[in-house]
């Protein structure tokens, strides 16, 4: 099945299980999930889940998760491809900033054109991940993982990078930038108070300065100890590659 045979609804529906889906381990994507997912209410969203079901997209069974078939999975991957390319390319080659990009991203996502997809793969240098730290499918559907950690995991006394945001909103970005946080930065945990959970990290451009644990929650970071070489002939992991350098 191609996506110009699909509604943008249904192509909102398949991404959205998609990414329910890729959360956690053992996130399940129920009816119930995947409408709060897309600020519907339940009741509405089973006409377009039924719809998928017999294109043969999602298996679904009342009250059971919903899951992606093999080919749902696949357009579910295209159409990330498209919107984290072109949240790249929002990004590197028009200006604007990682706080602008979401909504216009939702959008052009949905354009058809492989060829116009490809071409702005090549023109970007084949990416790796987005301005957000997602990983970009290539045109083969392959994705590098994310081996990263939230950073309320993180250790005293350990060196990090921000690799990644899990919350990709204007307000959390605009506090990211408000308080001097980037993608790339190197950041070192100081300490970590019992009490809430806040920490107090240091990074090269800042003194000390405090995290509070429902920030650090979406921030997600790397380390030598736990980024994984996702090419193992590598001799530098991409987590870890010249985009992020270490010091």
């Amino acid at each position: 099945m191609e996506l110009n045979l699909l509604s943008l609804t249904e192509e909102n529906y398949i991404k959205a299980i998609y990414e329910l889906s890729e959360q956690s381990p053992d996130s399940s994507a129920g009816t119930n999930e995947l409408a709060g997912y897309l600020g519907l209410k339940p009741g509405t969203i089973t006409e377009t889940i039924k719809r998928l079901s017999d294109k043969g997209l999602i298996a679904y069974e009342k009250y059971q998760p919903l899951r992606l078939t093999i080919i749902g999975k696949s357009l579910a991957i295209h159409i990330i491809r498209n919107q984290r390319l072109w949240k790249t390319y929002l990004v590197k080659r028009m200006g604007f900033g990682w706080e602008e990009i979401d909504d216009i991203s939702n959008q052009l996502e949905h354009i058809r054109s492989a060829k116009l997809i490809d071409r702005i793969d090549e023109l970007l240098g084949y990416p790796l991940f987005d301005p957000h730290g997602d990983p970009i499918p290539d045109k083969r559907g392959n994705m590098r993982g994310r081996c990263f950690i939230a950073l309320d995991r993180a250790e005293t006394g350990r060196d990090y990078r921000i690799t990644a945001v899990n919350d990709h909103s204007e307000k959390f970005i605009r506090y990211m930038n408000k308080i001097g946080l980037q993608i790339g930065d190197p950041i070192h945990i100081v300490e970590i108070e019992e009490y809430d959970g806040s920490m107090t990290v240091s990074s090269p451009a800042q003194k000390q300065f405090l995290i509070p644990k429902s920030l650090a929650e979406n921030i997600l970071v790397t380390a030598e100890l736990h980024c994984c070489a996702f090419e193992q002939n590598a001799s530098t992991p991409p987590c870890l590659n010249k985009a992020f350098p270490v010091n």
